[in-house]
Formats: structure tokens, sequence, C-alpha cells
């Protein structure tokens, strides 16, 4: 994830002292770890919202083809081979 040529907006955060001062102890790199936590995240929810849609819109699809028709087309392609 290229940062260096985007634009960037300020986000705060607040973490208990203690966990704050084991991120600098260990020279963490807090804003390259939140900003790639939160692409994965967000590309997650956005995988998941495109899916339900998806979902959604075959649902009428699966109900007009039957069962036996599946079952027909899965012999006739075996046939096929």
């Amino acid at each position: 994830m290229a940062t260096a040529t985007r634009a960037m907006k300020t986000l705060s955060v607040r973490v208990p002292k203690e966990l704050m001062e084991r991120l600098r102890r260990q020279k963490v790199p807090v804003g390259e770890i939140v900003r790639r936590a939160l692409d994965r995240e967000t590309r997650r929810r956005e995988e998941a919202e495109w899916e339900e849609r998806r979902r959604k819109a075959a649902a009428p699809m699966r109900k007009k083809i039957s069962t036996k028709d599946i079952v027909e087309m899965v012999r006739e392609t075996r046939d096929e081979r």
C-alpha cells in the first residue's frame, strides 16, 4: 500500500497509557500498522457487502432452476465426455 503519493487525513485514537509506552519502547510503526489494518478491514467489509449483493441478485435465478433440471444438466455434461 503506497501512501507517499496519496492525500492523507488525520485519525486520532486513544490507547491505554501502558500500551503507548510499550509501543514506543518497541519502536512500533503505529501509523503504518493502523493504515494497513484499516485498509484490510475495509476491504473485508466491502467484499462481504459485494458477496451479499451477489447472493441476493442470484436468489431469483436459483429459484427458477429446479433440482431436477440441474441433475439433468449434470448428466448431459457427463454424457458429453
